[in-house]
This record gives structure tokens, C-alpha cells and sequence, in this order.
């Protein structure tokens, strides 16, 4: 659908920030900054019956509010050996002001005053009901081995007024550090990124853990008597998914990887003289060997643009083994 008033988002930013320095081995720097958006480009939806998902358009205002802290430091220096090591470390909090001119939330399109663009709405998983809480769980109309929600509002009924904020897919602290040794004609370095305090789904297993057995199902924690688990519903062949299904994705995304490491070593250039060449230099490198995160077990990627865990994000590892020559 055709917007003809769409105009250019517009943003103010004010910041303040300090640089630092110890001697020759240690510099750094930090800021402090708050950006307001007006008029932000969003895709808002509509009523199905209009005949579209959604139109392109100008709506609100948001503010960030966030630190940037960069360390560079020289640790060891000598004729044989050097250490230097480049810590980042960024945080941000991202707040809608206003949608409308009238500070009500749009709950259809899931914004809501006072938090994040992009957030997770929906029913807040307490566990599964087990044995011993028959009569509880009938209150709305459950039984054990199935999931449990939050009664937001404790009126023994489960409906969408029960929906609550779970989390955002974005970080509240992103982190960079990069490291490299040198000790005479060898060389090692090293690259760890991570980000911290955003949640994510995990829809790969959601979508990979159906009650019946007719599909190819992840080996996860399901509901028995004989094993109360909190974390997946009894098996069931009546249906393939359980009420409340989409409660069980949601889950913490911190991670932290080790984005590279390379050994290296320079060829003596007396050596090398010989043959007419200036430089050589033999590496063996690794690209991702490690990550740590919650998704690690199933080997899923848990770095994600828009929080979305599925099969298409694997973690690759590759390793490799180089020769660079300068004639």
C-alpha cells in the first residue's frame, strides 16, 4: 500500500565524552550519549481485512540512551616479547517516548511506551503442572505434564490480558576484546565478542520438539511421571503442539565468542635472503572454535539480527592453514 506522506526519519544527539592516557602503555576513552528519533520509519500493521499486512509509515518517537568505553593497552614491551590487548565495551537502552500523541501503547503491532522497538509479547511460562496439582490446574482446564502460564491478573481465566513483556532482542552490553602476542619470530592473537541481557526464540526447537512422534524430534527434556521436568510438556499423540507451545522459546541469548585465533611464525630473514625473498610467514588460523552460550548443545549460530533462533543459523567453525610471502 502507497504511503504519499512518508517524509525522512529525524534525529537530535547530544553526547559528552573524555580521553584518557597512562604513560605510553594505556590509552582509552569514554562517552556518554542520548539520541531522540521523531518520525521513525516502521512497517505498521493492518486489519487483514484491508487487504494488506501492513503500510510503510512515520510513527513517534524514541530515545537512546547509552556508553561507549574503549581501553588500548601495551602490557609487555621488550626486545623479545610484546603484549598489546584493544578492550570495547558498549551499552544502550532504547525507549519508545511516544507512538500517536496520545502515549497509549499499540498492542497490535507490539510497541509499547517506555520500552524497546522490538520486544517479546506473549504468556509468561511458570513451568509444567505435575502430579499433586490436579485441582489447580483444572482451574484452567489443564492437566500435569502440560505447560503452565502466569495468571497476570489472577482471574483463573488464560486469555490475552495475561500477555506480558518478556524481553527484548536487544543487547543491554556488547563486548569486543582483541589481543596479540609476539615473542621473537612467533606470533598468537585472538578476538572474543559477546553481548549480554537480550532475550531471544529459540524457534529451531520449538519447531523441532512436537508431541507426536511421526516427525524427527531434538532429544529434549520432556514431562513423564517419572520425570517432572519444568522444561517440555508430556508427549501427546492426539496433537503435535501443546497449548501455550510458543512459551517455550524464549530464553536468555548471552554468548560469547572466540571470533578468531591465529599462531604464527616469521621466517628468519637471513633465511630468506637467499632464496630473494623479503618476508614469510606461516599461521595456522581458526575462525569460531568456540562458543558459549545456551544454544551451544544443538550447535545453533546464537548470533541473530532480529533475535530468531532457527536451522538456518549454525555454528560454523573453520580452520585453516596459510602461508603470506613478500618478494
Amino acid at each position: 500500500m502507497a504511503n504519499p506522506d512518508l517524509q525522512w526519519e529525524s534525529s537530535a544527539t547530544a553526547n559528552i565524552g573524555v580521553d584518557f592516557g597512562i604513560g605510553q602503555s594505556i590509552a582509552g576513552s569514554f562517552e556518554v550519549y542520548q539520541t531522540n528519533t521523531t518520525d521513525l520509519l516502521l512497517e505498521r500493521k493492518l486489519p487483514i481485512t484491508s487487504g494488506f499486512d501492513n503500510i510503510l509509515t512515520n510513527v513517534g518517537e524514541t530515545q537512546n540512551t547509552g556508553w561507549e568505553f574503549s581501553l588500548n593497552a601495551r602490557l609487555v614491551d621488550n626486545s623479545d616479547f610484546t603484549w598489546t590487548a584493544d578492550l570495547n565495551l558498549f551499552g544502550n537502552k532504547e525507549k519508545i517516548i511516544d507512538l500517536y500523541g496520545d502515549k497509549r501503547d499499540d498492542v497490535g503491532n507490539q510497541w509499547f511506551i517506555g520500552e524497546s522497538l522490538t520486544v517479546w509479547y506473549d504468556y509468561d511460562k511458570l513451568g509444567i503442572w505435575q502430579l499433586g496439582e490436579e485441582d489447580a490446574a483444572a482451574v484452567y482446564q489443564a492437566t500435569p505434564g502440560e505447560i503452565k502460564v502466569r495468571d497476570v491478573n489472577s482471574d483463573d481465566i488464560i486469555n490475552q490480558d495475561d500477555r506480558q513483556i518478556l524481553g527484548s532482542n536487544i543487547p543491554t552490553l556488547t563486548m569486543g576484546l582483541g589481543s596479540r602476542m609476539q615473542y621473537k619470530d612467533f606470533e598468537l592473537s585472538f578476538l572474543l565478542f559477546g553481548t549480554f541481557g537480550q532475550t531471544i526464540y529459540n524457534q529451531f526447537e520449538v519447531n523441532n520438539s512436537t508431541l507426536q512422534g511421526r516427525y524427527n524430534n531434538l532429544a529434549v527434556d520432556y514431562w513423564t511421571e517419572n520425570n517432572p521436568t519444568n522444561e517440555h510438556p508430556k508427549a501427546d499423540g492426539t496433537r503435535e503442539g501443546p497449548r501455550f507451545g510458543s512459551t517455550r522459546g524464549y530464553q536468555k541469548g548471552d554468548f560469547l565468542k572466540v571470533k578468531n585465533i591465529q599462531l604464527g611464525y616469521n621466517l628468519p630473514e637471513g633465511t630468506l635472503s637467499i632464496v630473494g625473498v623479503k618476508s614469510m610467514k606461516v599461521y595456522i588460523n581458526a575462525d569460531t572454535p568456540f562458543v558459549f552460550s545456551k544454544l551451544s548443545k544443538n550447535g545453533i549460530d546464537p548470533e541473530s539480527y532480529d533475535g530468531e533462533i532457527g536451522a538456518d543459523t549454525p555454528d560454523i567453525k573453520m580452520f585453516s592453514v596459510g602461508v603470506n610471502v613478500d618478494f
